[in-house]
């Protein structure tokens, strides 16, 4: 008995399990779930986990995995949706279709997109949301807006004009930008593209 549990756990690898179970008229059945199972191969400076939560849907008996929390503390809500919270020492993140920590792609041929709520220090602007998508299946995603930690939105763009609320394009000069200059009581609406940065501005004062 000893040597059985001196044999190295590998991936998936099944380490214990809680079953929940009832009868069903005739019989004692399983209707739910929790299990731990080794990440990867185990080693004395390596005992990775992943704990898992299965249970069972309506009109059906057949058990199904729906969360999960890996090795790293990321959880996993269902294979089925593939999304993936990640907390850390500065904020939390929400992840479609990619995990967080490994960077793997739940499914290739889905992109991805991600909600960042991060906290940070007043040097660096407080906190902000950042909300990240991709048009391209298997690709990591970019920024396409953000909330700054003033109240401050860009979309399209991670760059803001000076006394900024709203900033609209690729940059805070090649797009459209609602300012508002606290000091002078006064609001702009300006308009810009590449060709002429200085292309139009609608003047509140």
């Amino acid at each position: 008995l000893g040597d059985v549990y001196k044999r190295q756990v590998v991936a998936s690898d099944p380490l214990g399990t809680i079953q929940f179970q009832g009868g069903n008229g005739t019989a004692s059945v399983e209707g739910a779930r929790i299990q731990s199972i080794a990440g990867s191969t185990w080693s004395s400076t390596n005992r990775d986990s992943d704990l898992l939560f299965w249970t069972t849907p309506n009109a059906s008996t057949t058990i199904a995995e729906r969360m999960r929390i890996d090795s790293n503390g990321v959880l996993q809500l269902t294979s089925d949706i593939n999304g993936y919270l990640n907390a850390n020492t500065i904020g939390m993140e929400i992840d479609i279709n990619r995990n967080p920590e490994t960077g793997t792609f739940k499914d290739t041929g889905l992109s991805h997109a991600r909600i960042i709520m991060r906290g940070d220090t007043t040097a660096n602007g407080g906190s902000n949301i950042k909300f990240i998508t991709s048009s391209t299946v298997n690709t990591v995603g970019t920024t396409k807006m953000t909330i700054a930690g003033d109240g401050n939105v860009g979309i399209g763009t991670t760059s803001y004009a000076a006394d900024s609320i709203l900033t609209l394009g690729t940059t805070a000069s090649t797009g459209l930008t609602l300012l508002s200059v606290s000091n002078a009581g006064e609001s702009f609406l300006n308009f810009a593209d590449t060709a002429d940065v200085n292309a139009g501005r609608i003047y509140y004062g």
